[in-house]
């Protein structure tokens, strides 16, 4: 199982904005991803795959990223710009 830990931005200097609060959704862990450097190695490679694989490959195999685009595309269909 894969955690991911996303925090939405806020300025100090803006009122109005409320605390952090963490959401943790569970993501199943690819196949690719047993007993490799995602799991096994430094937090550091599990974190940034992109320093192991800088031609992007680990966006393919990286569940984060879908579920990220998902979050973002919801998100953004309920919000108004100007």
């Amino acid at each position: 199982m894969v955690q991911v830990v996303l925090f939405r931005n806020t300025r100090e200097s803006v009122k109005g904005f409320y605390g952090r609060s963490s959401q943790p959704y569970p993501l199943a862990l690819p196949a690719a991803w047993k007993d490799s450097y995602q799991t096994n190695g430094k937090l550091r490679e599990q974190l940034w795959g992109e320093e192991n694989q800088p031609d992007g490959g680990w966006l393919e195999d990286d569940p984060r990223v879908p579920w990220l685009i998902d979050i973002l595309r919801g998100e953004l269909k309920h919000k108004k710009c100007c």
